[in-house]
C-alpha cells in the first residue's frame, strides 16, 4: 500500500515536472559597423544610429560650422537574447524573452541596454503580451535596410514597456490592443527628454488595430493617442494613424508604410508641441505639431538582396496658433528637428538609399548609400516655417554580422 502510494506521489511529480519543463533557445550576432557622412548629423549611439544633417549654424569666420565631414567604426550593436518556451498557465502556453546589447544610451553606449523583457500568454484565438517589446507603431511591416536605424526618421522606433491583447476573430484577421508606457524613448518638454510628462498624466499611451495577413499579403491600419503633462497645470493629449501594406511573392518584397500624427518624438520621429497662449482666457498652453511621414521599401533575393528604402517627411504645422513667451521674442517648442538657438525647424526630409546584402553561411555583409535631403526654415506662428533652405547628407554604411 505505502509502496504504491510512493509510486503515485512519484507519478505526479514526474508529470508536474514535464508540465513545466522549459526550453532555451539563445541567438544573437557579434556585428560592426562602419559608416562615412558628409557633415554633421543628428544621431545616437555614437552614429550608427543616423536621423538627418544638422542645419546650417555659421560661427566667426565659418561659413557652416556642421559642414564637417565624419567616419566611425562601432561594434556596440552586438546583441544577445534568449527565448524561453514551457509551462502552461490557465490553458494558455507560457513564452518569454529576454534580449540585449551594448549600446547603452547616450554617450553611455558601450553599456549593456535591455532591448525586450516581456512575458506571453498564448491560446489559439489570441495572446497576451506583458513586458517590454516594441511599441505597437513599430508593427509586423518594417524596412530591411543595412543602416541600424531600421527606416528611422520615416518608420516610428519604440521599444516600451506595455500589456498588449491581440485577438483572432476569424482566420487572416487580428485585433491589437495594448496600454503602453515610456521608457528607453520618451517624450521632450521643459527638462528634456524624459517618461516622467507622460508619468505624471497618469495615462498610459492607448493603441488599437487591425491586420490582416495572407499568404503572400499584409495589410493593416492603427490609432494611437497618448497624453502627458509637460508641466504642473498644463496636459497635451495626442492623436495619430498609421497604414501600412507588404506583398511579398518569390525573391520579391514589396513594403511601405504612412503615418500621420501629433508630437511623435518619443518614436524618434520629426516633431513634438509648441507653446501657445489663448488672450480670451489670459492662459497658456501646449498645441502639438502635425507631421506626416511615409516610406516604401523594394527587396529582391535572398542571399544576394538588393533593393532600396525612400521616405518622405513633411511637417503640417501646429494645431493652435504659438504666441511668445519668453522676453527674447523666441517661441518654445519641444521634440525633434526644432532649434531655439536659431528659430529653425526640420520642414521636409527625404531619403533614399539603395543597398546590397550577401548573406553565407552565419554571416551576413551589408552596403548601403544613404542620400538624405533635409529643408528647414524659420518657424512661424502656425508651425510652418520661412525662408527654406536645404542642405544633403551623402553617408555611406558598411556592416559584418557573425549571426549565431
Amino acid at each position: 500500500m505505502k509502496k504504491g502510494l510512493l509510486f503515485l506521489v512519484f507519478l505526479s511529480n514526474l508529470m508536474l515536472f514535464a508540465e513545466n519543463k522549459r526550453s532555451y533557445n539563445f541567438y544573437g550576432f557579434v556585428r560592426n559597423d562602419f559608416y562615412y557622412n558628409s557633415r554633421q548629423n543628428e544621431e545616437s549611439l555614437d552614429g550608427i544610429f543616423n536621423f538627418y544633417p544638422k542645419p546650417v549654424v555659421p560661427a566667426a569666420g565659418i561659413n557652416d560650422i556642421n559642414a564637417v565631414p565624419q567616419a566611425e567604426m562601432l561594434s556596440i550593436a552586438t546583441r544577445l537574447g534568449v527565448d524561453i518556451k514551457g509551462g502552461v498557465f490557465h490553458n494558455s502556453a507560457v513564452s518569454a524573452k529576454i534580449e540585449m546589447d551594448f549600446a547603452g544610451s547616450g554617450s553611455t553606449y558601450f553599456l549593456v541596454r535591455l532591448r525586450q523583457a516581456y512575458v506571453r500568454f498564448d491560446r489559439p484565438t489570441g495572446n497576451l503580451l506583458i513586458g517590454q517589446t516594441w511599441h505597437p507603431l513599430w508593427g509586423d511591416v518594417t524596412p530591411t535596410v543595412v543602416s541600424f536605424n531600421s527606416g528611422s526618421p520615416f518608420q516610428p522606433f519604440n521599444r516600451s514597456p506595455q500589456v498588449r491583447y491581440t485577438l483572432q476573430p476569424v482566420k487572416n484577421i487580428f485585433l491589437t490592443g495594448a496600454a503602453v508606457w515610456q521608457m528607453q524613448t520618451s517624450s521632450n518638454g521643459p527638462v528634456g527628454f524624459t517618461p516622467a510628462y507622460q508619468k505624471n498624466s497618469l495615462t498610459p499611451n492607448l493603441f488599437a488595430g487591425i491586420q490582416y495577413s495572407g499568404t503572400l499579403f499584409t495589410a493593416g491600419g492603427a490609432l494611437d493617442y497618448k497624453r502627458i503633462r509637460p508641466e504642473n497645470g498644463y496636459m497635451l493629449s495626442s492623436m495619430s494613424a498609421a497604414a501600412y501594406a507588404q506583398y511579398k511573392e518569390g525573391l520579391w518584397c514589396i513594403k511601405g508604410k504612412t503615418v500621420y500624427g501629433n508630437n511623435l518624438a518619443d518614436h524618434i520621429m520629426p516633431g513634438g508641441y509648441g507653446l501657445y497662449y489663448n488672450p480670451s482666457d489670459n492662459q497658456f498652453g501646449y498645441t502639438s505639431l502635425t507631421g506626416s511621414s511615409s516610406w516604401v521599401n523594394i527587396v529582391y533575393g535572398k542571399k544576394w538582396q538588393v533593393g532600396a528604402f525612400a521616405g518622405l517627411h513633411q511637417n503640417l504645422g501646429s494645431q493652435l496658433p504659438m504666441l511668445y513667451r519668453n522676453p527674447a521674442g523666441q517661441y518654445t517648442v519641444y521634440g525633434r528637428g526644432f532649434y531655439k538657438e536659431q528659430q529653425e525647424l526640420l520642414d521636409r526630409l527625404v531619403r533614399i538609399a539603395p543597398f546590397i546584402i550577401h548573406s553565407i553561411n552565419d554571416f551576413t555583409f551589408g552596403l548601403e548609400y544613404n542620400l538624405t535631403r533635409a529643408g528647414y526654415g524659420t518657424i512661424q506662428s502656425d508651425g510652418k516655417v520661412s525662408n527654406p533652405y536645404s542642405l544633403t547628407n551623402h553617408r555611406i554604411q558598411a556592416s559584418v554580422v557573425y549571426n549565431f
